[in-house]
């Protein structure tokens, strides 16, 4: 008999600290904070965020980086086809899918600065938005770190990215030299649009991680209205184009251009050093998606040098 009581008298002991540990834990995840966005403004959210609407594609790659699979993304993420495999069975959100955001039960909810239904949004769960314009790949990183409590996980990756990319620099370096320079250019309709190196396009991996230098000319262009990115004539590209070619065609796009004798005289061509690739896959500024592309620009630099030298 007194054994038995006391059986039952450990059992009650256990049964409540499990209760009490699943209140604490459940306190844990409800519990808010208060985020400082980069503008001064605060917003309060979750402090261990579980359910994320990610609605600006360019951010989630960043957020699965971070640990965190968005339970909504936007419609153009599945244009890269390196982020979707990351988000096999996300629901896809158009311009005006408010409902269907909704319908995923966010805790919090990130958006585009300028979307139109960030009120909306707000009347679903907290709702956070970001200028892209505000950052550059690691800025926002940690940004996002800050406002998920996963600060630790963006330092860590931009220590690392920080690494391999001085590596990947002093590699090209001793093979094409300090002085190459390189133009990205994405095919347009009518023409071509050059950019800034915080626009995508694998601008951040070719001037800021490699170091290759942007042509003077293609420099003031993109100072002239001070947007980050300009268009031009196909038929200017000459004034424009680097000792390295970096060429992103849309799915839509058509560079018949290059058949032309313009094309064809250019120095980068003529040496075989011109780099394609599918612009959506190099539209984003995400940890995933440079990554990928970090690996594969070096190893067609270093093959099209290496050809140089045969």
């Amino acid at each position: 008999m007194k054994k038995a009581l006391i059986f039952l008298i450990m059992v009650t002991l256990l049964l409540s600290a499990c209760s009490n540990n699943d209140k604490s834990e459940s306190k844990q995840d409800d519990e808010m904070t208060t985020f400082k966005a980069k503008n001064g403004k605060k917003y309060k959210v979750p402090k261990n965020p579980k359910r994320v609407a990610v609605l600006p594609a360019f951010y989630v790659g960043d957020f699965i980086e971070l640990g965190i699979k968005p339970v909504a993304v936007s419609e153009l993420a599945k244009e890269s086809s390196i982020i979707k495999p990351h988000v096999k069975g996300v629901p896809l959100i158009g311009e005006d899918d408010v409902e269907k955001v909704a319908n995923q039960k966010p805790d919090l909810i990130v958006a585009d600065a300028q979307d139109k239904n960030i009120k909306k949004y707000e009347k679903i769960a907290p709702t956070v938005p970001f200028e892209y314009t505000d950052y550059n790949h690691q800025e926002i990183l940690k940004e996002l770190g800050k406002l998920t409590n996963k600060e630790k996980t963006a330092d860590e990756w931009v220590t690392q990215w920080d690494k391999k990319t001085k590596k990947d620099r002093e590699d090209i370096q001793k093979v094409i030299g300090k002085d190459a320079t390189a133009s990205v250019f994405e095919v347009e309709e009518k023409g071509l649009s050059i950019f800034d190196s915080n626009w995508g396009r694998g601008t951040d991996i070719v001037h800021n991680a490699f170091g290759m230098k942007t042509p003077e000319a293609y420099k003031d262009k993109l100072k002239e209205k001070g947007k980050g990115y300009q268009s031009i004539s196909k038929e200017s590209i000459d004034q424009y184009a680097g000792d390295y070619i970096f060429l992103s065609s849309p799915k839509y796009g058509n560079f018949d251009f290059e058949k032309t004798r313009l094309w064809q005289q250019l120095p980068a061509v003529k040496n075989d050093r011109v780099i394609k690739y599918q612009a959506e896959d190099y539209w984003f500024t995400d940890p995933i998606t440079l990554e990928h592309l970090r690996k594969k620009l070096k190893d067609d630099i270093l093959e099209k040098a290496q050809n140089d030298n045969e």
